[in-house]
């Protein structure tokens, strides 16, 4: 209505800029999954006028393939609003920018933005749409951080009325997945329905579905499993959303690639497993996860790719086979890894070893 009004009135600014604020409206009443995905489409690889829709495009679309340098970029633009611009376009680039942190191992940037946002709304009257946005916001950074917990407090604080536009039991459902309660992320997302049945949410119900399912561990549970991620990957090798493989952190992105390499896959699926490996490399590489090994630990994994066992670990570092384990234990979580065999293709592919 309003582009339309602005087209007969000659007013081009304001036409243009109607037309980019319907790649982030959604009408009333239409169910989640079509409005999600609706948004997803519209939005990446979008030409927008605006300086500040051009900046949530960038950041949606560097999110979509999870392209380390992109992010990176869209992160170091400055962010320009115009004095009129709609205030909601705020709340959408901050919890953009808080899913781009996360994936880039930066989230007290995020939180300490957060901080800084909130003190400068000053206390004003905010919508259910700017409540539940910020929410969202809060809870992906908490995420990153490994505070499931604070972030479903986070989640159960927003009023029943504004959870309807935003993945609120997937999300809850991602929380107890890093608080490695599977049981419970199952729950949530049994809670929620019929998973959608196509687009990112589909891809992403799967994943985590096949994650719950996977650490629960049992013979039956390993097989639902499988059946999940076989629809994640077949979901996602049309348009091939990366984001929701990637936000579960590295170790999860292991365990999926990992399982992949069993499954029966077309060709589609393969060159779909084969970009989930380069963006693990990717990231691992912008994150500089391997900075985090000491200099012990960097001597354990150089010898870690010739050892055979723990014990013959130990002789080779002259130290006792419990001291082995406590050190494996730590670099297996900061290479976000769960085995030797995991940790020793690791240190190979990034260089950690000869």
């Amino acid at each position: 209505a309003a582009a339309a009004l602005a087209h007969a009135a000659h007013d081009d600014r304001l036409a243009r800029f109607a037309h980019d604020m319907l790649l982030i409206a959604t009408p009333g009443g239409v169910p989640l999954p079509t409005s999600f995905q609706a948004r997803i489409d519209g939005i990446v690889g979008a030409q927008p006028v605006s300086p500040s829709m051009r900046g949530i495009v960038a950041l949606s679309s560097a999110l979509y393939v999870v392209e380390p340098r992109a992010l990176q970029t869209a992160l170091d633009r400055t962010e320009v609003s115009a004095i009129d611009d709609p205030h909601v376009l705020r709340f959408v680039t901050v919890v953009l920018r808080s899913m781009a942190h996360s994936l880039l191992g930066t989230s007290s940037l995020a939180l300490s933005r957060l901080e800084l946002f909130e003190q400068e709304l000053g206390g004003r009257h905010l919508s259910r749409n700017q409540q539940t946005l910020l929410a969202w916001a809060r809870a992906e950074s908490l995420l990153d951080a490994e505070s499931g917990e604070a972030a479903v407090a986070v989640l159960d604080d927003l009023p029943a009325a504004g959870t309807r536009s935003i993945p609120i039991d997937l999300l809850r459902a991602r929380a107890y997945l890093r608080d490695r309660e599977p049981a419970r992320a199952l729950a949530c997302l049994a809670s929620a329905g019929d998973a959608p049945g196509s687009g990112v949410l589909a891809v992403w119900s799967h994943l985590v579905l096949f994650l719950a399912y996977h650490a629960i561990g049992s013979d039956s549970s390993i097989d639902v499993a499988r059946s999940h991620l076989q629809a994640a990957i077949v979901a996602a090798s049309r348009a091939r959303p990366m984001l929701p493989f990637a936000m579960q952190g590295i170790g999860a992105l292991n365990t999926t690639i990992a399982q992949a390499s069993e499954l029966t896959l077309d060709a589609a699926g393969r060159r779909l497993v084969a970009d989930l490996e380069a963006m693990r490399d990717g990231l691992q590489r912008a994150t500089r996860s391997t900075d985090a090994l000491s200099d012990r630990e960097r001597t354990v994994v150089a010898e870690l790719v010739r050892a055979d066992s723990t014990k013959d670990l130990a002789a080779r570092l002259h130290v006792s086979p419990n001291t082995v384990k406590t050190q494996l234990r730590s670099i297996y979580r900061k290479l976000g890894v769960s085995s030797w065999s995991d940790a020793v293709a690791t240190a190979r592919r990034l260089g950690l070893a000869e």
